[in-house]
This record gives C-alpha cells, sequence and structure tokens, in this order.
C-alpha cells in the first residue's frame, strides 16, 4: 500500500461523508487508520501519531452528525488521550455528556477547562452548574470559592458570574459581604 492508495482512499471517504453516507465514511476512515497503523512502511508509519488524532476527532464528529452521542464521547475520549489538554476536545466531549443529562463527567470536563483557561469566566460558571447538578456539593464548594478568589471583585462582569455560580447552592460557599456589596 502507497502513500498514493492512502490518499485516494481518504478521499472517497470524505466524498462519502460529505454524501451524507456517514456510517460508510466511518468504516472507510477506520479501515484507513487501521491500514496505517498494519503498515512497516516507515513514511506511513510517520503520519500515525497525527494523523490518529485527526482520525479520532473527525470519527467523534461524524458520530455526532449521525447522531451518536455514545459513539461519539468514545472518539473523543481517545482524541483526549492523544492530546490531554486540548480545551477543544474537553468541551465537546463535556456537552455530550451534558445531552446525555452524565453532569458529573460533563463538570469534570468543564472544570478541567477552566483551570485550564482561567480567564475565561463563563465557563467557570458552567462547570459550577454542572458540579451544582451533579449533587457533588463539596466539589462544587471547592470550585466556587476558587472561582471567587480568581475573580473577586477586580472584574465586575467575571466577579458577577463567580457570585451566581456561588449563590446557586444556598450557603455551601461564603461570599463575603464586600464582594456582593461591589456587585451590587
Amino acid at each position: 500500500l502507497t502513500l498514493r492508495d492512502i490518499t485516494m482512499a481518504t478521499s472517497t471517504a470524505w466524498r462519502l461523508k460529505n454524501g451524507g453516507r456517514l456510517e460508510l465514511a466511518e468504516e472507510a476512515f477506520r479501515s484507513i487508520s487501521d491500514t496505517i497503523r498494519g503498515s512497516t512502511d516507515p513514511r506511513l508509519l510517520r503520519l500515525t501519531s497525527g494523523w490518529d488524532l485527526a482520525s479520532w476527532k473527525r470519527r467523534a464528529r461524524l458520530c455526532v452528525e449521525a447522531g451518536q452521542p455514545e459513539r461519539a464521547i468514545a472518539h473523543f475520549t481517545k482524541a483526549i488521550k492523544l492530546s490531554p489538554d486540548d480545551s477543544q476536545l474537553l468541551l465537546s466531549r463535556g456537552q455530550l455528556y451534558v445531552r446525555l443529562g452524565q453532569w458529573n463527567e460533563a463538570a469534570r470536563d468543564y472544570a478541567k477547562v477552566a483551570r485550564s483557561e482561567s480567564e475565561k469566566a463563563m465557563v467557570w460558571l458552567h462547570a459550577a452548574v454542572l458540579l451544582a447538578l451533579a449533587e457533588d456539593i463539596e466539589g462544587y464548594g471547592r470550585h466556587c470559592q476558587e472561582m471567587l478568589d480568581r475573580f473577586g471583585v477586580v472584574d465586575l462582569a467575571q466577579s458577577g458570574k463567580a457570585i451566581k455560580a456561588a449563590l446557586l447552592w444556598g450557603d455551601v460557599v461564603d461570599v463575603p459581604e464586600a464582594t456582593l456589596q461591589a456587585y451590587e
């Protein structure tokens, strides 16, 4: 099998996908990936690591388009193993967990993104809401306290999100009076 054969097979797989034949396209991409992995040709083997990440992302998107969130989650999980700090992969998988009502898993993905992209208060807020939905009182309290510590009253737009998150669950988080007054 040559690089040209792989290129032609990939082109066929994309035509299937664009033609709406998603399951056949997914099978074609899987076959191409398996072929490359099983090859002894050093030129093809050099493609494998990056191509696998792209392949898992592509498979996940195909499953999302086909309305198969469980399969998409499995593919996103494999992609995340190859690129564990990829915020977009984590958010995509987290959104699928939300669709399925799997609050703990969704909260874990959103919280990881919040900590890696610390300036995005909206992601922090989403993670807090998901922790509340998961009924993880301790995790929710820690997350909201960290959110308040991070955003404080420096930026009222951001701290407003932190305060809203902290007040979702009664008195689990102690919001300082000065912070509440500054927000009002």
